[in-house]
């Protein structure tokens, strides 16, 4: 699933690119909750809603929708 500026890969590592900087990070997801974990920063919860858009918790990002 490609949402901008975020890339998972099912069974495989993700990337997330903010301030220009892209991390290759890892991420598990148990029903409508996604946690995104990159190396040297909090993990990032993730909101995943039935449309399959995404609302991190708690930051300045906005919710993503997927690429086309």
């Amino acid at each position: 699933m490609h949402l901008d500026p975020l890339d998972l890969k099912s069974g495989g590592p993700a990337t997330f690119t903010i301030m220009g900087e892209t991390h290759t990070c890892t991420f598990t997801q148990a029903d409508a909750a996604l946690t995104l974990t990159c190396p040297n920063q909090e993990a990032l919860q993730i909101t995943v809603h039935e449309d399959g858009s995404l609302t991190p918790v708690g930051t300045f990002i906005g919710s993503m929708t997927k690429a086309k």
